[in-house]
């Protein structure tokens, strides 16, 4: 994993690169953003994901409390020979209720902005990234790579993501494109 972290006046070149853990973390937790590496998770056999019903049940220890409500998304990366001027990126959005990540298959960049800031993690399977209420932001998967994430919050409207309105996603060059 790796934090990277941009002026919103310069998406091109990041102010600060991170690749520490306990780098990533302090800089995330002035944020309100939490990452935790969960090795059991990423090293589930790969059958037991195949269904949602198995990632559910999988993820059963991630899903606490009485009124605990999760979603599952599919992301098919690009094709990695793509050009760049034809990608469609996803837009800036946002979560009324404070939204955990655990990444269950594949690799991406997560995006949030954060006051004048916008906060770039490299995730992959057994990333948890827990994100507070109203962050915007936004996933892309790696070229190549599809990706399964399962999303929990405290209420099903919780977890319904909504536009922002903001057009940084589609300024932000990305990685590897």
């Amino acid at each position: 994993m790796f934090l990277a972290v941009y002026d919103l006046d310069n998406l091109f070149y990041p102010t600060k690169v991170l690749t520490h853990r306990d780098d990533i973390n302090a800089a995330l937790a002035s944020s309100s953003i939490a990452c935790e590496r969960h090795e059991s998770f990423a090293a589930l056999d790969p059958s037991v994901l195949e269904s949602d019903a198995g990632l559910l049940a999988a993820s059963s220890e991630y899903r606490t409390g009485p009124s605990t409500c999760s979603s599952v998304l599919c992301l098919a990366g690009l094709p990695a020979y793509v050009n760049p001027s034809d990608v469609v990126v996803e837009p800036e959005q946002r979560c009324a209720d404070a939204v955990r990540w655990l990444f269950v298959r594949g690799t991406g960049q997560l995006a949030v902005t954060s006051q004048d800031s916008l906060l770039v993690m490299e995730c992959s399977a057994g990333d948890l990234v827990a994100l507070p209420s109203q962050a915007r932001h936004w996933f892309r998967p790696d070229p190549g790579q599809s990706c399964v994430i399962l999303t929990i919050a405290q209420s099903a409207e919780g977890l319904v993501r909504r536009p922002s309105g903001g057009d940084l996603a589609s300024r932000f060059p990305g990685f590897g494109l």
